[in-house]
């Protein structure tokens, strides 16, 4: 698998493309051989990276790829719990949450199978720690919670 960063764009744009027409990927694989149909010679662990650098989340046993308007009812839900929060170096969010609903919130964010979260933890006191692996992560889960990057 070529590292060209021009390859590697296009091939995100052919994944993005096979969503798009409506295919169910249930497993890497299956990507595996549709990119090889469009000319891309990939292996599954590139795919696997190519899911997650594109924030793809795995739910009721399919890939999805966020969208403008990707609507993740369950996951949405978290948002009215959130209070605030504080990013903690590259690769922890610190959140604030109403009283009692830390579990909920972690419990919504680990089934989202959300490829940009590495975990969670819940505290008795209101908080929820989200790991990231890296700096990019950290951004992109800060895009979708969106009071996380900003203390109250």
């Amino acid at each position: 698998m070529s590292r060209d960063p021009q390859i590697r764009a296009r091939r995100h744009k052919a994944i993005q493309k096979i969503f798009e027409e409506g295919y169910e990927i249930r497993e890497q694989k299956d990507l595996v051989k549709l990119l090889a149909l469009e000319g891309f010679e990939v292996t599954q662990s590139s795919v696997s990276r190519d899911l997650r650098d594109l924030g793809a989340i795995r739910r009721n046993g399919l890939y999805e790829l966020p969208g403008d308007n990707l609507e993740w009812d369950s996951f949405a839900r978290i948002l009215d719990y959130v209070k605030g929060g504080l990013t903690i170096g590259d690769h922890m969010i610190l959140l604030e949450v109403k009283r009692g609903s830390a579990g909920l919130v972690t419990s919504i964010i680990d089934e989202s199978g959300w490829a940009d979260v590495a975990g969670t933890m819940a505290s008795t006191d209101d908080k929820v720690l989200i790991l990231t692996e890296d700096a990019e992560r950290q951004a992109n889960v800060l895009k979708r919670i969106p009071y996380a990057g900003a203390e109250e």
